[in-house]
């Protein structure tokens, strides 16, 4: 029996990827962050190659990039996904640390809720409410 490497995945997507056959969405995830970055770069030279000056002009456009950490939600990532391509066929669009997508909303209310009550001049007051929408 062949043994089947770890990097054997990586290079059969990297080629496919090469020759132009696109999914329509990448879930990246292991052990392997070296595994990952090299897919990402491989989606990244193929989608926005650096020799197209074209590509490299509309990069601003059909290229974004996101981290869960900075998100509140994930209506930003949606939004990107629908938008157009730009002079390009496909756009590019990325997230990193989904799974911590709205943390940063709840860790903003921990520290509202963590200053001094005189700062708000609340000190001794009992009407207070904080609602998060």
């Amino acid at each position: 029996a062949a043994e089947v490497s770890m990097s054997d995945p990586v290079q059969e997507l990297e080629r496919s990827i090469a020759a132009g056959k696109y999914a329509p969405v990448y879930v990246l995830f292991g052990d392997e962050p070296a595994a990952i970055r090299q897919i990402i770069a491989a989606l990244r030279k193929a989608l926005i190659p650096p020799d197209d000056a074209t590509a490299q002009a509309m990069a601003a456009f059909n290229h974004e990039r996101f981290d869960g950490a900075d998100l509140r939600s994930a209506t930003p990532v949606l939004s990107a996904c629908q938008q157009v391509p730009m002079l390009a066929s496909r756009r590019l669009v990325e997230l990193a640390n989904p799974d911590d997508i709205g943390k940063a909303r709840a860790g903003l209310l921990q520290r509202m809720l963590d200053v001094p009550e005189a700062l708000f001049g609340l000190r001794g007051h009992a009407g207070f409410e904080v609602i998060v929408a």
